[in-house]
């Protein structure tokens, strides 16, 4: 009977948002992932995961037929006489209902109408069978990350001064401590640009950032603006939402349809981001349990500063030292300046976690600060962690560009 709801609220999600969808399929199959990533409660790792391989999986199909960049997983091409939405959406289909079964229904229902609307191409059958291919390269590459998805090692709290221990008020343990070891979409490891370690419990630097959390982010903060609060919320991202990742992916989609990318760019734009977002969650969870730091919650409580102390949203059962959304942050910047041209380009885009609350931005640095300062207001991140959070994602980010889906000479 679970199952059963699942697929079926997966089933209404889509129909709503796919009936809302703007722009090419591309952007529709983005939709129809973001709407899988709520139903499931994925957490940020696993939905930038999902995110990664159900673009790639479209961008290979799309381009194996278009040919203007190096592929990712599948080599092969295919004539331009073929489909490419065909294609992209029936990859995004086999990923998704690889990755999310439960859903299965749901992505079947989302695929019909493109299948229905291109029943007569002349190469429908071809068209479908080459997404099918690039999904299941996608698949064969990816099959590993599973194994690092539940382990247990074993955790055992070891409370002292900096050293992480669960959180109130759920007290969980902590998730994903094996996710910094998954293998990488595009950098040589979780570790290649792993920072330095938090600055030291005595340092001027420490206790600046510990004042700032302290005050900023309690839950009953006096000093706090409504602006503030706001921005905490709308960029908390929390499980049920489209999370950190799915975030930007609005964002990107948001700009690209105001410059009017058309199924290629969008398929590649999407593809970049997803892959440096996707490394960027890996290489920021090896910095978290290379480092193990406590959070805002317990650097306050335990030191004696306010044993009530309480932040603005929730803690995630996970250590402090980097921030996911700053880390995430830095390489949407990056990469979607890089690919755009430019930086500042003004849009508006919503939020999941506060519906019929959107807000503006000049540029999209603007948008990005913001979400990693956001952590902060929440009072979940030290301000460290955002800085050095985005200072790797940049660095992802960068890496991303240079070595992936590069554009080919003709």
């Amino acid at each position: 009977m679970k199952a059963l709801i699942l697929m079926v609220t997966g089933i209404i999600l889509l129909a709503t948002t796919t009936q809302q969808a703007r722009g090419n399929e591309i952007n529709r199959w983005n939709d129809v992932t973001l709407s899988g990533i709520r139903t499931a409660r994925l957490t940020p790792p696993l939905s930038s995961r999902a995110l990664a391989m159900v673009h790639i999986a479209m961008f290979d199909a799309v381009n194996a037929i278009e040919n203007k960049y190096s592929p990712y997983a599948t080599s092969r091409t295919a004539g331009q006489d073929y489909s490419a939405e065909l294609a992209a959406a029936a990859a995004a289909r086999h990923v998704l209902t690889e990755m999310l079964p439960l859903q299965k229904y749901a992505f079947e229902y989302a695929f019909k109408a493109t299948a229905d609307r291109l029943k007569n191409h002349p190469r429908a059958a071809e068209s479908i069978q080459l997404g099918e291919e690039t999904a299941t390269n996608v698949l064969h590459v990816r099959g590993g990350d599973t194994a690092f998805m539940n382990s247990n090692i074993g955790y055992v709290a070891e409370p002292s001064p900096g050293r992480w221990v669960p959180t109130f008020p759920t007290f969980e343990s902590p998730l994903l401590p094996l996710w910094g070891q998954v293998p990488t979409f595009a950098l040589t490891s979780g570790s290649q640009f792993r920072p330095q370690a938090p600055p030291a419990l005595n340092s001027a630097e420490y206790q600046t950032a510990l004042n700032d959390v302290l005050t900023l982010g309690a839950k009953n903060s006096t000093v706090r603006t409504a602006d503030q609060t706001e921005i905490a919320r709308f960029w908390a991202d929390g499980s049920g939402t489209n999370t950190p990742p799915g975030h930007f992916n609005i964002l990107a989609r948001t700009v690209a349809q105001s410059l009017q990318y058309d199924l290629v760019k969008t398929a590649h734009m999407l593809a970049v981001l997803n892959i440096a977002m996707a490394d960027s969650a890996i290489a920021c969870w090896d910095a978290k349990y290379a480092y193990w730091f406590w959070r805002p919650i317990t650097a306050i409580r335990d030191s004696g500063i306010d044993s009530t102390w309480e932040p603005l949203i929730f803690t995630p059962y996970f250590p402090e030292y980097l921030s996911g959304h700053s880390t995430f942050s830095g390489a949407a910047q990056t990469v979607l300046s890089h690919l755009f041209g430019r930086d500042d380009i003004a849009f508006t885009i919503p939020s999941d976690g506060l519906p019929g609350v959107t807000r503006h931005y000049a540029k999209i640095s603007d948008a990005t600060a913001e979400a990693g300062r956001s952590r902060i207001y929440g009072g979940i991140h030290f301000e460290f962690s955002n800085q050095e959070g985005q200072r790797l994602g940049a660095l992802i980010g960068q890496h991303v560009i240079n070595t992936v889906l590069r554009e080919t000479a003709h």
